[in-house]
């Protein structure tokens, strides 16, 4: 109720939800009661879409961050192919050509630098 408190007692409670007909649970409770399945079901989807696609998933991560950070600027997993394509596919940092590459912020977000493509790099994981 209102203040917390129930108009019955809890023995009365278990007795009544115990001998009450299964037509009697309202559709809520049967959704309330399906919720682990969903999440589950969402959890597993989830996983699978960030592993088809890695560079949006760093992008979203990267720009939370940013929020987080309260960081100017935003790219997107496009602007990085695309800058990731422009200087050859190679980590900056070692020169190496094997892949995935990850963006990295040339001005750390930490000591003030921006989320914006202008201050990203490709580098290895």
């Amino acid at each position: 109720m209102a203040d917390g408190h129930l108009n019955h007692c809890k023995v009365c409670r278990k007795a009544y939800q115990k001998n009450r007909p299964r037509e009697a649970i309202s559709e809520i409770e049967r959704r309330r009661n399906q919720k682990p399945l969903r999440k589950a079901h969402l959890y597993r989807n989830l996983t699978v879409w960030r592993r088809e696609n890695p560079a949006k998933t760093v992008a979203q991560r990267n720009r939370r961050r940013a929020f987080e950070l309260e960081a100017e600027g935003e790219y997107t997993a496009a602007e990085f192919l695309a800058l990731s394509e422009r200087y050859g596919n190679v980590c900056l940092c070692c020169g190496s050509v094997t892949k995935p590459l990850t963006p990295d912020h040339v001005v750390p977000l930490s000591l003030g630098g921006s989320n914006s493509i202008t201050n990203i790099q490709s580098t290895l994981s």
